[in-house]
């Protein structure tokens, strides 16, 4: 357990509870219940970047909660249509909406292939892959709208 630590092993994190409103090293981390089919799951929005994977409906609610939002990395698992998670066409949808300058699909199925979504999504929408790395910085430090 990364958080209890064990014999000669001390802990790896520091529980931290999230209100629905918290800072944290002058980081505003605001966490939103979204739908994720029958159940809720929970959403962040730090700064100007939100993580939203296990979703199944961008609402009102959340398209106001993220508007502004620079880097966007959201739950897209196929093309079919999902009880629990978002399609591409609904994940595109909000991308124009929101108006992201860069989002990050992932959670993705077999369904989507990288090379494909690389050669075929506009440039700033970007298909995760294992080893993506990307620099939070410039979005965590600056102040949401």
């Amino acid at each position: 357990q990364v958080f209890l630590g064990k014999k000669n092993y001390p802990p790896m994190l520091i529980a931290q509870i999230l209100t629905p409103q918290t800072t944290i090293d002058k980081m505003r981390i605001r966490s939103f219940s979204q739908p994720h089919g029958k159940v809720r799951s929970t959403g962040l929005r730090i700064c100007n970047f939100a993580y939203t994977t296990d979703i199944s409906n961008v609402t009102n609610r959340i398209l106001n909660l993220l508007s502004g939002v620079k880097l966007w990395v959201v739950g897209c698992l196929g093309y079919a249509t999902y009880k629990t998670h978002l399609n591409l066409d609904k994940v595109k949808r909000a991308i124009e909406i929101l108006q992201p300058e860069t989002t990050i699909l992932t959670h993705q199925s077999h369904e989507l292939d990288y090379e494909h979504l690389s050669k075929t999504l506009p440039t700033n929408i970007i298909s995760a892959f294992d080893g993506l790395r990307v620099d939070l910085r410039k979005y965590m430090y600056e102040e949401a709208l």
